[in-house]
């Protein structure tokens, strides 16, 4: 404690010329010993290292945080706001009729009602196929199966668009196009959108897992369903909502298979075809509606007054995404990790 203030009352009488001198014959004094110059250089490179981190950190943030809050920016801002070069991303005046005026073109309840059920329905469909098949070819090894499996990891390589025409006339012919049934169909079949891609992810997490679990209980005298299902699946629970929260995300925001199976209707709104029609669908929902006075008719023909419109209906499409990974996203990076790291 002496000490402290003795050496306290040192530097202070020092001027500073000769406290920065006397710090540069300390450090000099410490880089003449090899240990001491060995911690200062691990301790100069841990320092460098940190700022480039939290710099990289700081940017990857920006990169994937910054449009989120310019779409927030926009869809708070009266319209009179688009034509106001002070306005930068906060407006003059908060307004909801944004919200309001998207919910009537994308039809926002049913259309949510709608997206979900879909997209819950195809996520349970994916999760059925993906697992058998992911734990088959992990486990269940056969003549061929290594074959197979490399045609199933190629279907990655081939975008859906090239058997769009094929599958449109299957489809037309069998009678399902239009309904909601060919969807799940097509998905237990095997060839929905990404099932290769999850049918690998199960089959990595699977192969990782000690094959003890199973030889127990083959001992116990259950069989390869009973293994399955009483053992495998309990432990692969991170790759099941992994996969399932892929399987929903990737469905919540498809187009594809939308429009080839021709899903979505007025009694079915699927939130990503309401999306793109949207620019359609402003000016008869501002007529009918009798927002001319809110709008103004200068500003509602403004290509400006359209993107921020469609900004604030791709806000509300991705919003219950976002709320979703909120809940789940510890579960969902370990299940990533394990499955992408093992086997």
């Amino acid at each position: 404690m002496k000490e402290n203030v003795s050496e306290n009352q040192e530097y202070s009488s020092m001027t500073t010329k000769e406290y920065f001198k006397m710090r540069y014959d300390k450090i000099r004094s410490n880089l003449s010993n090899p240990i001491k110059r060995k911690v200062f250089a691990n301790n100069t490179s841990e320092f460098f290292i940190s700022i480039f981190r939290a710099v990289l950190l700081f940017g990857f943030c920006f990169i994937i945080l910054f449009p989120i809050f310019q779409k927030l920016s926009l869809s708070v801002r009266i319209p009179a706001d688009i034509a106001n070069p002070a306005v930068v991303f906060i407006p003059t005046q908060l307004s909801l009729m944004n919200y309001r005026l998207v919910i009537l073109i994308l039809n926002y309840g049913r259309g949510l009602l709608a997206s979900f059920s879909l997209a819950t329905i195809v996520m349970f469909s994916q999760l059925a196929i993906s697992s058998i098949a992911g734990y088959a070819f992990a486990r269940l090894k056969f003549r061929g199966s290594g074959i197979i499996f490399v045609f199933l990891i190629l279907m990655l390589l081939i975008p859906p668009q090239v058997l769009h025409v094929s599958r449109v006339v299957l489809f037309t012919n069998l009678g399902l196009r239009g309904r909601i049934l060919a969807l799940p169909l097509l998905t237990l079949l095997g060839v929905g959108l990404r099932t290769g891609l999850f049918i690998f992810m199960f089959r990595q997490f699977f192969a990782g897992l000690p094959k003890e679990l199973e030889e127990s209980a083959q001992v116990d005298g259950a069989g390869v369903f009973r293994t399955f299902f009483s053992v495998m699946l309990p432990n692969a629970r991170g790759i099941i909502l992994s996969v399932g929260l892929f399987a929903f995300v990737w469905q919540w925001n498809d187009r594809t298979f939308d429009m080839m199976l021709n899903l979505s209707s007025d009694s079915f709104p699927l939130l990503p075809s309401r999306l793109v029609g949207t620019a359609e669908r402003l000016p008869a929902i501002i007529r009918i509606h009798r927002l001319e006075r809110y709008v103004g008719e200068d500003i509602a023909n403004s290509s400006l007054f359209m993107g921020m419109i469609i900004n604030t209906a791709a806000l509300m499409v991705m919003g219950p995404l976002l709320i979703l990974y909120l809940f789940v996203q510890k579960q969902f990076i370990e299940g990533v990790e394990r499955s992408g790291i093992t086997g």
